[in-house]
């Protein structure tokens, strides 16, 4: 799936995530590559290469980044779009990362996953041949 055009989507205000931790009270929102759920933890993967976790579920963050270019493409994996670089939804269901990371698309969420890139290339005036 071509996503050259995400890169051009215009850039969002930076949305300062608590993350509840008192050595870093905050991440901002284009630090984020992906959050990952393990448990009642997250995972986030920064852009930095580092990793950082967290005490409180996936689900939350995903309402805290609600309105930004984030997309949970599977119940344990939450993608910041501008990171992604390859979208496999037709053999394998899965997405590349600028950093090489391959995550897995869930079957349930793939068409919901296009639909989303589709009505972003719509209302940015990229139309929606992506595929």
């Amino acid at each position: 799936m071509n996503l050259d055009y995400l890169s051009c989507l215009p850039a969002l205000p930076v949305r300062h995530i608590n993350v509840f931790d008192r050595h870093r009270p905050t991440i901002a929102s284009d630090e984020i590559v992906a959050l990952e759920a393990y448990s009642n933890y997250t995972i986030f993967y920064l852009t930095n290469q580092l990793r950082f976790v967290s005490s409180h579920t996936l689900g939350e963050f995903e309402r805290a980044l609600s309105g930004q270019y984030f997309f949970r493409i599977h119940k344990s994996f939450v993608v910041n779009l501008l990171e992604v670089v390859y979208i496999d939804t037709r053999l394998e269901n899965y997405v590349q990362l600028r950093n090489g990371q391959h995550l897995p698309v869930a079957r349930r969420r793939r068409r919901s996953l296009e639909d989303f890139l589709f009505q972003l290339a719509e209302l940015h005036g990229m139309g929606g041949s992506f595929t």
